[in-house]
């Protein structure tokens, strides 16, 4: 568990003038302010500051999967620092509903639990590229009842659950050893829901769970009850099987005749108005006209008579832009941009050296940095490398504090920690 030293320690980061303005603003009911001269780190520590502060649901805007996933753990890690809840992130489909091959599994998979993890309100912040967040999506309670939540004594029909379980995307096999499978022997039901650690499985005694138990997918035998499960779907949209029949589009596109009225800012189940943060905004919106000429293309070259259009699966973006007015933006940037309304602030920030292994050079950094009033964080990928850095700092004779309650308590680097100290050790997220 993190301690209160390092929240103390980033408070003081953001005092500063411009982010105390920004925060004002936005808190005061502006619809959009401007940040610039953010690097990535900057942005994903105001990103998870200002949704810690503001207590509404965050969506955060980017031009790639690639990107998404690179800022995805360090905005996780800010976002335990301010207590600002879960992070997820929502993947774009890797092919487009004209292609002749379908998304792939994984990426079902991911986007089907996310949708469930933001429409229950248990992910707070979603990170999403741009691509995904042009998607027209349903309303958040359609993605909620997807998702089934059993424990023993819980009542539910035998019949319908198998059923449920085959809509939402479930392979039916003889056993049951990897995720997404569901084999039934009478009234005992074996399912791997996808990110979980294990499969389980139900006996049920008529329509009543008698008892859950997860169960080695190798050797096919139970180890331990278990309160309760949650069983995700692996798509989007449910096809219940006397339909199955009417639907020309794969389970993951959605019926044709049926086009989705949501925005991406409206997956929340909260009344709050949602905060979203546009990571360079310019070259996002390039994004996101390529990828609708893209789009347009691929359905003009490869889409039949009958397909449905662009339009139908992606809004045009004039009417993403105006989706955005009923939520506050927050413009990020490392150059300050024209195009951006509202009020602008501009914080100087700089990316991290990098040492190649100097570890001379690095403590140099470090203590110029020091000297200079300034705090140092320094992130370990282990608690090994973490004591390597405690060392190196009693070597140097640079003091430091520790970060994590587990680390002060393993008693190795709490040797030579000082609490008033300006560099901080921590593990990284």
């Amino acid at each position: 568990m993190l301690l209160p030293v390092v929240r103390e320690r980033l408070d003081k980061l953001l005092r500063l003038a411009p982010v105390d303005g920004a925060l004002t603003a936005l808190r005061m009911g502006d619809g959009q302010v401007s940040l610039s001269g953010l690097q990535p780190n900057a942005k994903a520590l105001l990103a998870a500051f200002f949704a810690g502060e503001l207590r509404r649901p965050a969506f955060y805007v980017v031009s790639s999967n690639k990107q998404a996933e690179a800022l995805a753990d360090t905005i996780r890690f800010f976002a335990s620092v301010f207590s600002a809840g879960s992070v997820a992130v929502l993947p774009a489909f890797d092919t487009l509903p004209w292609d002749a091959r379908g998304p792939h599994a994984d990426i079902l998979e991911r986007r089907a639990a996310t949708l469930f993890q933001v429409a229950s309100g248990q992910a707070q912040i979603l990170i999403a590229p741009i691509s995904a967040a042009l998607w027209r999506y349903r309303p958040y309670y359609t993605y909620e009842s997807l998702t089934r939540t059993l424990k023993p004594d819980d009542e539910v029909s035998l019949d319908g659950f198998i059923s449920h379980l085959a809509s939402v995307g479930y392979a039916r096999t003889e056993m049951v050893e990897m995720p997404g499978q569901f084999a039934q022997r009478g009234g005992i039901v074996d399912l791997f829901s996808p990110e979980a650690p294990r499969p389980v499985r139900l006996e049920l005694l008529g329509d009543t769970v008698e008892s859950i138990r997860e169960f080695d997918a190798r050797t096919q035998r139970s180890i331990a009850p278990v309160v309760r499960t949650t069983v995700l779907p692996l798509t989007e949209w449910a096809i219940p099987s006397d339909s199955m029949q009417s639907w020309d589009l794969p389970s993951y596109w959605g019926p044709k005749e049926e086009s989705a009225q949501h925005t991406l800012f409206e997956l929340s189940s909260s009344a709050l108005k949602p905060i979203v943060f546009l990571d360079e905004p310019v070259a996002m919106m390039g994004s996101a006209r390529k990828f609708l000429a893209d789009a347009t293309e691929t359905y003009e070259r490869h889409g039949q008579a009958n397909s449905p259009t662009p339009d139908h699966f992606y809004w045009k973006e004039d009417d993403w832009q105006a989706a955005l007015g009923g939520a506050s933006q927050i413009r990020l940037e490392e150059l300050a941009l024209e195009g951006g309304d509202g009020k602008s602030f501009s914080v100087s920030s700089r990316p991290s050296g990098r040492f190649h292994g100097d570890v001379v050079a690095c403590v140099g950094a470090i203590k110029a940095q020091l000297a200079e009033g300034g705090t140092v964080y320094l992130s370990a990928a282990s608690t090994g490398e973490l004591e390597r850095l405690a060392d190196i700092s009693r070597e140097y004779e640079v003091p430091y504090v520790l970060g994590e309650s587990e680390d002060a308590a393993a008693g190795f680097t709490a040797e030579g920690a000082i609490e008033s100290a300006a560099l901080v050790l921590i593990r990284a997220p």
